[in-house]
């Protein structure tokens, strides 16, 4: 239990983690039925390496629109391959985030 929140505190302050560029693994759009209509989001599993260790994995999630061209374009711009810049968190780098600048203009 105070592992998941030291994780969730220190992911406040991630923009103060130190950076490394990252590969994208899987992009795939969500489609996401309610009854208010369709919502498409993206999901983003990335790979990246820190020093000698990992892989180290992630999984960023973007909550998405309503316009289903928005998502897709998004998708393209984060095609599997792509590199992507990750936060990590120095003494577990398992604990990593993708850097705003890559989902901030979705």
């Amino acid at each position: 239990m105070f592992e998941e929140l030291y994780d969730s505190l220190s992911g406040l302050m991630s923009w103060t983690w130190p950076t490394v560029e990252g590969e994208v693994t899987a992009s795939n759009v969500r489609h996401v039925f309610s009854g208010e209509g369709t919502t498409f989001g993206l999901e983003i599993a990335y790979k990246f390496l820190v020093g000698e260790g990992g892989p180290y994995v992630g999984l960023f999630t973007w909550a998405g629109t309503s316009d289903k061209r928005r998502a897709t374009a998004a998708q393209q711009a984060l095609q599997v391959g792509n590199p992507v810049l990750v936060r990590f968190r120095p003494d577990d780098p398992s604990v990593n985030k993708l850097d705003r600048s890559v989902w901030h203009g979705l």
